[in-house]
Order: C-alpha cells, then sequence, then structure tokens
C-alpha cells in the first residue's frame, strides 16, 4: 500500500467488547469473573471498521479473531 490515506484492516466482523473480553479470558484459561460496570456510559452501541478499501486492493484476510488472540498469547507466552 503506497497512500498517505489510512486504510482499516479487519474482516468486516463486528465485535462487542464484552465478546471480545470474553473471549480473551477463554483462550487465556482465565476462570475468574468479568464485571463491567454499569454506572458507566455504554459509548457507541457498535462501531465497525470498513475495509473495503483494503479488499479492493485483493488483500483478504487470512486469520479469524479467535486464532489470532490464540496466536498473540501463544507468542507472549513463549516470550515470558
Amino acid at each position: 500500500y503506497d497512500d498517505d490515506a489510512p486504510i482499516n484492516l479487519g474482516r468486516g466482523e463486528t465485535t462487542s467488547i464484552a465478546e471480545l473480553a470474553e473471549l480473551i479470558c477463554e483462550v487465556m484459561g482465565y476462570r475468574g469473573r468479568l464485571e463491567f460496570d454499569a454506572s458507566k456510559p455504554d459509548g457507541v452501541p457498535l462501531k465497525g471498521l470498513d475495509s473495503s478499501r483494503l479488499h479492493e486492493l485483493g488483500w483478504k484476510p487470512s486469520v479469524a479473531l479467535r486464532e489470532g488472540i490464540e496466536k498473540t498469547v501463544e507468542w507472549y507466552r513463549s516470550k515470558r
């Protein structure tokens, strides 16, 4: 990519913060409880990235979210 404009890198799927946190806990083997502070604003319900420009250039994602998190955790643990 040789352009000054930013480009989004993604699969075109949306995932909530809660879903992402639960997935990370599952992959990490965390058995504790997640707590979300209901007294704080929720923020934007969904905020997806538009990766269409990247896809138009011929790039397609080859790693699913879960697999990417698993690989990241594996890498992190190997560096400890």
